[in-house]
């Protein structure tokens, strides 16, 4: 376990990225990231060779790379893909690389990779529990791994990558019918040929994620940020879109992507559109987090591999509880969870996502630290953009930030553009979890956590309120009294508080 910081850096075939972080209370905290488009592997004959000028930029690269650890006195750890893994002058790459920069880079295997980016992806998305398949297309390399809890079940690098499918087919990004048929045809036999290795082991998935740049450029097209997901439907339409364009320069303009991106998302998305197709994948998830995050954490942890999402869910929460130095509120949660129990039994579409409730419960004051005045505003801002909470895909922050948000005053609105931008079917459940939180709070304001029984009757509830002290129950039963319409509303049905059974 280390305790100066840990620069992990990523040497792409397409970019290299950079992620700065230290471990704090058993957690990562994240103090600076940074991304370079290097094309490390542009130019090579199929990736046997560096040349001059690609050389040139990835130590330019990484000389800027140093000068900001430098600042974090944080210990750099480099690893290097398919570009150098595959190149003939790897050594001497390397030995300059060393000379001109004082890098070691680790040159890392396919096979390695793919756990390391598995290991990366485990970090985010809540997928810990299920058998999780997990695509990562690169520059160079394509990297599928079937994984379940900590262990990758299936590993397999493919040598098919955006860049390096652009420049065999789409020099210069340029598209045409005939050569989107031939790299179509082309990534097929290599997919299949991987697909048959994965049905032979009598393998499947629960869940599929997308990680690194063709997967994060897909999922921001499609959803402008709104949601970290995409059907293969999305994908389909997304694809005729791109294919209409047959420069890069039209697709930057017509589709508003990054000028670097422009010539090589075709070839990405051919090769994610064949997964999608041979695997039978109806809906992926984007992961954030990949090679890097996964080198960051192997190293952080490599005396501790603690892989229970959930505790590392709930730690982050206390953990940013406690950047801002705010009470933790597990009564809040307790009482909070014992009232979505009984409700769940009539609302059972509640009870699988308790765990957001919990985190909610507990965040929802975080925005005191900003002001108390629209403090629920504050808490909704801090818990949205926060790179702390680990563990959590992007529409589950914002689903606790929302929940957090609507904690006290103005009850969810579509007029509101934090509610209006979710699913009918995620507005109902803040809604409710909004409601169950209202009466939670007025229900632990002594800082007592009551004994709580609720009596459903045929045109409203009884919540019983039990504590030590019968004056304790009967003031909490006042200001749960207070803070009960929107969970009424939501039950349609009255709702009334007896300090005694």
């Amino acid at each position: 376990m280390l305790n100066r910081p840990i620069a992990a850096i990523d040497m792409g075939t397409n970019s290299f990225h950079m992620i700065i972080a230290k471990k704090e209370n058993n957690q990562v905290q994240v103090l600076d990231r940074e991304k370079v488009v290097v094309r490390l592997g542009e130019g090579g004959s199929d990736y046997d060779y560096i040349t001059p000028n690609a050389e040139k930029r990835a130590i330019e690269t990484l000389k800027a790379f140093k000068v900001i650890a430098k600042k974090y006195n944080a210990v750099i750890q480099a690893v290097a893909t398919s570009a150098v893994r595959e190149a003939k002058n790897q050594k001497e790459f390397l030995y300059k690389v060393y000379k001109e920069t004082g890098i070691k880079v680790k040159v890392i295997p396919g096979q390695e990779e793919g756990r390391l980016i598995y290991l990366g992806v485990l970090q985010i998305v809540p997928a810990y529990e299920q058998h999780a398949l997990v695509v990562d297309i690169g520059g160079g390399s394509t990297e599928i791994i079937l994984g379940y809890k900590a262990n990758p079940l299936f590993i397999r690098s493919v040598k098919l990558g955006a860049v390096r499918l652009t420049e065999r087919f789409f020099p210069n990004g340029i598209l045409n019918p005939i050569k989107i048929k031939e790299a179509e045809n082309y990534v097929k036999n290599f997919i299949i040929d991987t697909y048959e290795e994965f049905k032979n082991q009598n393998l499947s998935f629960e869940v599929a994620i997308g990680s690194s740049g063709t997967a994060k450029t897909v999922v921001e097209l499609i959803h402008q940020n709104k949601k970290n997901e995409f059907s293969y439907l999305e994908l389909l339409d997304l694809w005729e879109k791109i294919s209409r364009y047959e420069t890069p320069e039209k697709r930057q303009k017509k589709l508003d992507i990054d000028e670097n991106r422009a010539d090589i998302l075709p070839a990405g998305v051919i090769i994610l559109k064949q997964i999608f197709e041979t695997f039978k994948i109806s809906k992926m998830v984007f992961s954030p987090y990949a090679l890097r995050e996964g080198v960051l954490y192997e190293l952080l942890y490599r005396k501790n591999k603690k892989n229970d999402l959930k505790e590392i869910r709930r730690n982050s929460c206390i953990n940013l509880l406690k950047r801002f130095n705010q009470e933790i509120l597990l009564n809040t949660a307790n009482v909070s969870l014992k009232i979505l129990k009984y409700i769940g039994k009539e609302y059972p579409e509640l009870l699988s996502h308790k765990e957001l409730l919990e985190y909610a419960s507990l965040l929802h004051n975080i925005g005191v630290a900003i002001a108390h005045t629209s403090h629920h505003k504050h808490s909704y801002y801090i818990i949205s953009q926060t790179e702390y909470l680990l563990g959590f895909t992007k529409n589950e922050i914002e689903l606790i930030a929302c929940i957090a948000r609507y904690h006290r005053k103005s009850f969810p609105n579509k007029k509101h553009s934090e509610f209006e931008t979710l699913t009918p079917t995620e507005q109902n459940l803040v809604e409710f979890y909004a409601g169950i939180l209202r009466i939670a709070i007025g229900l632990t304001r002594t800082h007592v956590e009551p004994e709580i029984e609720i009596e459903k009757k045929e045109d409203h509830y009884i919540f019983y309120i039990i504590t030590k002290n019968p004056s304790d129950a009967e003031l909490l039963c006042n200001m749960a009294q207070l803070r009960k319409e929107l969970l009424e509303n939501k039950l349609q049905k009255r709702i009334v508080f007896y300090s005694t059974r």
